[in-house]
């Protein structure tokens, strides 16, 4: 039998044997997996020098454990009312965004229908149901819980205490992009909350400011990039710009960085999709993309590999570096630990903070999609609108 070391190193090297690469626009590369990675925190980052990286070394040497990791069955179950789009925790509560109908993007404003679920993270009981309409993510911080309402292009708040209606917030372009009656449109995509203000992120190059105290949107900040993430730690928002890599608002100041691309030694570019904020650093997760030919504005070529960066926020140097399979995802932390989920294997991975080992952690019992964390445990929507919490081990 071969040594829980060696299966981690196989599983790390294995690459798609049918992946065919294609072309792409160099400011388009998507979230692979096709959804939004929930932003449980927030901070800072911007740009690196490659040289300065330090490389995560994945373990992969003898094991305590030579039949594996432990197996992990589900501590709480819980029924959800609708399919499962989003996440968020504060304190000891879980928020949980679904759509029961129409929530693709591509119906007309109003169609989406779906709940707000208030959940408590330790019993798994269902504490609130609250209909919403075109439900897309959710963030929750400023003494609110937000919900992104993006055909509707507007962010909906929520009483963090009660559940009630507070108010709904319309956002829109500052100029318009290309012709007809879309060109205001702002079509908002992830929302972060932290600063004293509440931030909203879209694709068509604008972070939207809104004041929770008057509930209405004090400035739109063009950043130069396509934003689909967000993250807020300090005085800084660090924004998510695809092969842009990071831009970062210092609401100090009130000054906005040039994007800022990440690169590793060979010329690749990581196109950032997602953001997460453990221990004072910031962790920037996306697809590793390489240039066509010498002259980088021609075009990317995206690759099945993933990188995922720690950055430090206050000047956005690469820290640790790491490439992985396009399937790991960041999906939670716990004091000096960093979780990474492969949702379709129910694998769960444990960065050491420090960046000296990733080791593999934890089996799920049951498939699905790795939602969330609370604390030391993952939240995961399983078939059947059913919503399971696992306790991970070490993490305490």
């Amino acid at each position: 039998m071969s040594s829980n070391g060696d299966e981690i190193g196989v599983w790390l090297r294995r690459r798609l044997a049918d992946f065919e690469p294609r072309e792409v626009d160099p400011h388009q590369i998507t979230n692979p997996s096709g959804r939004r990675r929930r932003t449980l925190g927030g901070f800072a980052v911007a740009a690196i020098a490659a040289a300065a990286a330090i490389a995560l070394i994945f373990a992969a040497g003898p094991s305590d454990e030579p039949l594996g990791p432990p197996t992990v069955r589900a501590s709480a179950q819980v029924t959800m009312p609708g399919r499962v789009l989003d996440s968020a925790s504060e304190g000891g509560t879980l928020w949980v965004l679904t759509c029961a109908m129409s929530c693709d993007n591509a119906g007309e404003p109003g169609a989406g229908r779906g709940d707000l679920i208030k959940v408590d993270n330790a019993t798994g009981e269902i504490e609130e149901t609250i209909p919403v309409e075109d439900p897309h993510s959710l963030a929750v911080g400023e003494n609110g819980v937000w919900v992104v309402n993006l055909l509707g292009g507007t962010v909906s708040r929520f009483d963090p205490t009660t559940g009630e209606f507070v108010a709904s917030i319309p956002l829109s372009l500052p100029e318009p992009v290309g012709e007809g009656p879309e060109a205001l449109k702002f079509m908002p995509f992830a929302a972060a909350a932290g600063a004293g203000s509440v931030w909203l992120a879209t694709t068509r190059g604008y972070v939207a400011e809104v004041d929770p105290q008057t509930n209405e949107v004090v400035r739109n900040i063009e950043i130069g990039a396509p934003a689909n993430d967000l993250a807020v730690g300090g005085e800084t928002v660090a924004v998510a710009a695809n092969l842009d890599g990071v831009v970062r608002i210092d609401t100090a100041s009130d000054t906005v960085s040039k994007p800022a691309p990440i690169e590793d030694g060979s010329g690749r570019r990581l196109s950032v999709s997602e953001l997460f904020q453990t221990g004072g650093a910031l962790w920037a997760g996306g697809a590793w993309a390489q240039p066509i030919g010498e002259d980088p504005e021609a075009g990317y070529v995206a690759t099945d590999e993933k990188g995922i960066v720690e950055l430090d926020p206050p000047t956005g140097r690469v820290l640790h570096s790491a490439t992985v399979p396009m399937e790991l995802s960041v999906v939670g932390a716990s004091g000096d630990h960093v979780w990474l989920a492969d949702s379709p294997s129910r694998e769960i991975y444990e960065i050491d903070r420090m960046g000296t080992k990733a080791t593999h952690a934890a089996r799920l019992t049951a498939e699905g999609t790795i939602v969330g964390s609370v604390g030391s445990a993952v939240w995961v929507a399983e078939p059947q609108r059913t919503l399971a919490k696992y306790e991970l081990p070490g993490g305490g």
